[in-house]
Order: structure tokens, then sequence, then C-alpha cells
């Protein structure tokens, strides 16, 4: 089962980057196209926007992602310790993002 699950593994990090590169391609596209269509101080304030969501969400990820994608395949034998680390991930990104919401 283990190898199984090494298997799934390596097939979900692939699908993984292919989803972001393609995500990043069409955003780069569309922000080209926006670009064109808002005029430079409508563009300006849009990138504004952007910029604020990109690291409130940069900072409220606090790399539990990466954290996440590593000690999971770690901790397969263990149920107990990917529930805890899955819970905990959770409650302190949303304390986090509460915290910065509020401020």
């Amino acid at each position: 089962m283990s190898q199984l699950f090494r298997e799934e593994f390596k097939h979900g990090i692939i699908w993984n980057y292919i989803d972001k590169l393609t995500s990043y391609s069409i955003n780069f596209v569309l922000v080209i196209i926006i670009a064109r269509g808002l005029g430079t101080y409508n563009f300006g304030i849009f990138t504004e926007l952007i910029t604020l969501f990109t690291l409130l969400w940069i900072i409220c990820s606090l790399g539990f992602e990466t954290t996440l994608n590593i000690f999971i395949p770690k901790y397969f034998d263990n149920p107990g310790k990917i529930s805890y680390m899955l819970r905990s991930s959770i409650i302190i990104v949303l304390v986090f993002s509460l915290t910065i919401y509020v401020s």
C-alpha cells in the first residue's frame, strides 16, 4: 500500500505543477488584456488591489502547503499525526486570516 501511495503522490505533484504552470500562463495573458483595456489610471488601481490580495494570500498561507506535502507522506503510517497536522494548520491559518481581516 505504501508503494501505491508514493505513486499517487508523485502523480499528484506532477498535476499540481501542471496546474500552477497553466494558471500562471493564463494569468499572464489576462493581465496583458486587462492592462490594455483599462488604461493607465484604472490599471494602477487594479494592480494595487491584486498586489494587496496576493500579499495577504501569501502571508495567510504561511507555507503550510509545502509542509503538508513533505510531512503527509512521511507520516503515512501514522494517521493520528496527519490528522493533527491538518487540524493545526487549518486552525492557525484561520486565526491568522481573521486577525489580519479584523485589523
